[in-house]
């Protein structure tokens, strides 16, 4: 090969470069800001007493009201409202399963991690509308009597096909927690439903 068909070759080389990276959008998806927000809801634990430690498991559902914003792995920013103000009559947007350890009597301590789903938000990506957001997510608590402290974490936040987030938070959530029924000795072991609510701390 004859050095000037060399110099082609590296020209055509750099230009293609060049091309790909201009035509190819930036794929990195970074986390957004803490969401904050605040939520509600009813947490059920199967079995109350539950000493053991992280052998027992309980459903929470319910609603959050929180607003994601950042910037997408395209450069785009985008925004994330739960529930969406479209659809005013989805409210119970919450769900959560957890595995727990809870001493009795109710006035002790209990701890709690699981995963969470929070769907069905308004979505805006640089323009492009949907209604499918969803934050999949991890959390753990601890109760003290009748408050709660949860924090979640190891979020992926999603919206109009692709992941706009991830590692995202709601934040730390101060909150209370409300029995429905208390068993009348820590002998007589049963299920127990309690109101829990409360707001998030962005971080």
């Amino acid at each position: 090969m004859t050095m000037q068909r060399q110099a082609r070759w590296r020209i055509a080389l750099v230009v293609a470069l060049v091309l790909c990276a201009v035509q190819m959008p930036p794929t990195d998806v970074r986390a957004a800001d803490a969401v904050g927000g605040s939520w509600q809801g009813q947490v059920t634990l199967n079995t109350f007493p539950c000493p053991g430690g992280g052998t027992c498991t309980g459903t929470f559902s319910g609603s959050v009201v929180a607003t994601a914003s950042g910037v997408d792995g395209n450069g785009q920013q985008f925004t994330v409202v739960f529930p969406d103000p479209t659809n005013p009559g989805a409210i119970a947007n919450l769900a959560a399963s957890f595995v727990y350890n809870e001493q009795c009597p109710l006035a002790a301590t209990g701890t709690a991690q699981g995963s969470f789903t929070v769907s069905g938000g308004y979505v805006d990506d640089g323009g492009v509308i949907s209604h499918d957001g969803t934050l999949n997510g991890n959390f753990g608590w601890l109760r003290v009597g009748l408050g709660v402290v949860l924090e979640t974490y190891g979020g992926v936040l999603t919206g109009g096909g692709k992941t706009l987030a991830t590692e995202q938070t709601l934040g730390v959530g101060l909150g209370a927690f409300a029995p429905i029924n208390v068993p009348t000795t820590c002998s007589d072991v049963q299920s127990i439903s309690a109101t829990i609510g409360g707001s998030y701390i962005e971080e």
